[in-house]
């Protein structure tokens, strides 16, 4: 979706820019000069660049005139540098000085991209103007290749042709794309990065999914990850700290080895930490403290139970104190074990419960969690029949069995391959199930009390790339956000944010300046910890470390400032399909039925330019979309 300098050092910091428009070339109050301003404000509307009038910086622009091109440095020179602008030419126009200002920023042409030639033709002229149509070796490429975007040249004869009928408009969007500003967003990278490796002084190679948690009672966040020997060791952060304390908990307490990656959860009860696995003969081992020392407990064989396979995972549960761990069985059974504080374990074969039918055999893990709203214990799972299926527990009936597709499963689609994950928000009382459907989109499932359940396609929403993995989501107290992590087509992070009155928005890349993206070995997962509201991501990265991007609430630059468009699946009398700002409202958008979710944008013409992919003839609503209104 960009292509930018492949070299941090030219970036503006936080894309700030400082600027000067020369009052020779451009007088001020005049036609030309406003020009310049309409250009500079296509970028500043976004939010994610600012230009703004030089005070007394060493490094700025110059807007200055020029006699027959306009051009501009890459990025970020020592010094004042000069944005040039041909006047008296058809090239002087908002749209060509706001693709100039996109070269200050960093961005190269979209068309000297490495795989350009998938996408478009380069004519016998074009071959011999190395600088504007020769391949780069030195950008770096941010997603796909956007032939929309601003710094993509049009169809030029003898230079520049397309070569794909996605392309047949190429450079002839007026703003930055949405793809454009993700770039800009990635170069922001107001998350912080570390290696935890590096941080502990380890030399070790990770497998798998890491698991990771707070301690609140003293004030320490951990990552629990299983080695590529099979030990399962632990990674710990004192608050304030930015020391990293590595421990080998199978070595401490003479663990069995581990086959599955780890899961981790916090007794409310009594503060204890709790760590659980499968061991290489498919027991499932605890590891835990309660502040001394670590000791291990194989509950499979304490409770004789049956063979497991996978990974399990565990969950407090405050209304009576006890703890659970669920797993599944080598048969496709669900198993419960919990322990109450009268200090013993429970074996509970949940499956059984509801009848050994076909569609109740998991094929995947099970995950569990609780929902305070109405003291109820949730362990969600796929079936043969690629449904989510859920059993819930409450004091007054037990346990129960439901499909959480049944409800609507002519618009729910049906999972793919992977554990079901589930969370709660306490800020509207809801709670909700995510996963990736068979067109490898993030769906959500939510459930409101007196409202029930309901599909969303966030994917769609938030006009996301697909996903390759699991994904994983956590709520934030702090920021009254929910937050959903996945690993993207290119094999990095990707999110998909949600904000009361904003809705689902998506935030492409996550990246931080000291922890460059690295490809991605299993899902990343996350937490947020209250008590100095800050966010963190962990991921093993392609060398088997533990990589760690992390953020305070307050420095979170994310696309949540983008507003969300959908378009009327019915046209006007006109022939127009009217674009809406869903975000904003008005009285005459169409009912939900009617509309067609287009996503989030910085501005109603990149959301009009999406309209136009479905219907030929789109225009933005008078009334919410009043920039993009022409007929």
């Amino acid at each position: 979706m960009a292509f930018l300098r492949n070299n941090e050092n030219f970036y503006w910091p936080s894309n700030r820019i400082p600027y000067e428009i020369d009052r020779n070339d451009f007088p001020p109050g005049s036609g030309n000069h406003e020009i310049i301003i309409k250009g500079i404000h296509r970028w500043n509307s976004t939010k994610l660049a600012h230009l703004y009038p030089r005070r007394d910086e060493y490094n700025y622009v110059v807007f200055v005139r020029h006699e027959e091109k306009c051009e501009s440095w890459v990025g970020m020179k020592n010094g004042p540098q000069n944005i040039s602008c041909a006047l008296g030419t058809h090239r002087f126009n908002a749209k060509s000085i706001a693709h100039e200002i996109g070269h200050a920023l960093g961005y190269f042409h979209e068309h000297q991209r490495p795989e350009r030639d998938n996408f478009v033709t380069i004519g016998p002229e074009g071959v011999n103007d190395e600088t504007n149509f020769g391949i780069r070796s030195n950008g770096k490429t941010i997603h796909a290749y956007d032939c929309k975007s601003i710094m993509h040249y049009w169809e030029i004869e003898n230079k520049i042709k397309p070569k794909v009928d996605s392309c047949q408009n190429m450079g002839r969007s007026p703003y930055p794309t949405f793809g454009d500003l993700q770039a800009a967003t990635w170069m922001l990278k107001p998350w912080k990065g570390r290696n935890l490796f590096s941080k502990a002084g380890i030399d070790l190679r990770a497998r798998g999914t890491p698991t990771s948690y707070v301690d609140e009672r003293d004030q320490t966040q951990h990552v629990i990850f299983r080695g590529e020997e099979g030990n399962i060791h632990d990674l710990s952060n004192q608050l304030g700290s930015d020391d990293w304390r590595h421990s080998d908990l199978t070595s401490i307490t003479r663990a069995p080895k581990a086959q599955s990656d780890p899961g981790s959860y916090i007794w409310d009860s009594d503060g204890s930490q709790h760590i659980v696995y499968r061991s290489r003969a498919n027991d499932i081992i605890e590891l835990s403290t309660a502040g001394a020392d670590w000791k291990f407990t194989n509950l499979s064989r304490l409770l004789r139970s049956p063979k497991a396979t996978g990974v399990p995972m565990g969950y407090s549960w405050d209304v009576d104190d006890t703890h659970h761990i669920v797993f599944r069985g080598r048969d496709g059974k669900i198993h419960e074990f919990y322990f109450t504080q009268r200090n013993e374990w429970t074996h509970n074969r949940l499956t059984d419960r509801f009848g050994f039918t076909r569609n109740l055999i998991a094929i995947s893990d099970p995950w569990g969690y609780t929902w305070d709203e109405d003291h109820t214990q949730h362990i969600l799972f796929l079936g043969r029949d690629f449904h989510i299926h859920e059993f819930y527990y409450d004091t007054q009936n037990g346990w129960s069995h439901n499909d959480l597709m049944s409800a609507d499963p002519g618009r729910t689609p049906r999972a793919n391959h992977g554990t079901p994950m589930g969370y709660t928000w306490d800020v509207d009382k809801t709670q909700h199930v995510i996963y990736r459907g068979m067109d490898d989109k993030i769906h959500e499932l939510y459930y409101k009390t007196g409202v029930g359940w309901r599909h969303n396609n966030l994917t769609n929403i938030g006009n996301a790339p697909l996903a390759l993995n699991t994904p994983f989501g956590y709520s934030s107290i702090t920021g009254g956000t929910q937050h959903i992590i996945f690993r993207n087509p290119g094999g990095n992070i990707s999110e998909l944010s949600y904000k009361g009155g904003v809705g689902w928005r998506y935030n492409w890349p996550i990246g931080a300046a000291n922890s460059p993206f690295m490809r991605l070995r299993g899902r990343p997962v996350g937490h947020e910890w209250k008590t100095n509201g800050t966010q963190h991501i962990f991921y093993q990265d392609k060398n088997g470390h533990i990589q760690e991007i992390y953020i305070h609430q307050s420095e979170l630059r994310t696309s949540l400032t983008f507003d969300r468009f959908v378009v009327n699946k019915n046209a006007q009398s006109n022939g127009d399909h009217e674009v809406h700002n869903a975000t904003k409202g008005c009285d005459y958008m169409p009912d939900p039925e009617n509309q067609l979710i287009l996503g989030s944008f910085p501005n109603c013409k990149s959301a009009v330019d999406k309209a136009k992919e479905s219907y030929s003839r789109a225009n933005g609503c008078y009334y919410c979309a009043n920039e993009c209104h022409t007929s």
